[in-house]
């Protein structure tokens, strides 16, 4: 798709009661390099949060933080749910309606490096023939010992890869584990044929101290902007 007529990546956040967590994870969407070389008079991303029942402050923390982040280079789109649906049917919901030829996820405890989409963007320009690309997460706080540093999750053994797909390929292969991991995805593509290259750099923050309420003082982490 060319960048000048429509969005190159839609973004799907997947949210439940996480108005504590979402504005970091939003703010390293804004924070990217890549909108550094947008002329500003095209979205190079769509944003898509969807809100499955929340029932604390998340909405009201999504809408805030995107009245106070205008930028041409972004669309956004809360949308949200009447039920609690688990976290496969949203993240499928996203898929839904993306409008961008790539897709791209990020769950509302995780962050991106600044260099994330950009670091997207090359390996696509150079390997036109990739349907999906993957890589291993950063892992923040270690998963036995927490507060000890950062390690990498080995993707042969966890489920957990970030994975940048096309539209076309995803709608074909959606979540269909309670857990919606892009290691589920990414099998499901390679299984069917799709050609998939696994990227070196890590670029992908997942927060493991915040999905298992080890961090105590996590909150103060959160970037308030």
């Amino acid at each position: 798709m060319d960048v000048q007529n429509g969005p190159y990546f839609s973004v799907v956040v997947a949210a439940h009661n996480r108005g504590k967590f979402i504005q970091r994870a939003l703010r390293s969407v804004v924070d990217q390099t890549i909108f550094r070389h947008s002329a500003g008079q095209h979205p190079m991303v769509e944003v898509t949060i969807v809100d499955d029942e929340s029932t604390d402050d998340t909405k009201n923390t999504v809408k805030k933080f995107i009245d106070r982040h205008k930028n041409p280079a972004i669309n956004w789109f809360y949308c949200s749910h009447s039920q609690n649906l688990g976290v496969t049917n949203p993240k499928n919901a996203g898929i839904d309606v993306a409008l961008a030829e790539w897709v791209v996820f990020l769950d509302p405890e995780d962050m991106w490096e600044p260099h994330h989409l950009e670091h997207y963007q090359g390996a696509i320009m150079g390997n036109p023939s990739v349907d999906l690309f993957y890589s291993t997460p950063v892992v923040l706080g270690n998963r036995e010992i927490p507060n000890q540093g950062t390690t990498k999750i080995d993707d042969t053994l966890d489920n957990t890869l970030d994975v940048c797909v096309r539209r076309e390929v995803a709608l074909k292969h959606k979540f269909k584990t309670t857990h919606a991991h892009g290691h589920q995805m990414f099998l499901d593509v390679s299984n069917a044929g799709y050609v998939t290259l696994k990227l070196g750099t890590l670029t992908y923050i997942y927060d493991h101290g915040v999905r298992t309420n080890r961090h105590a003082d996590i909150h103060n982490q959160i970037t308030k902007q």
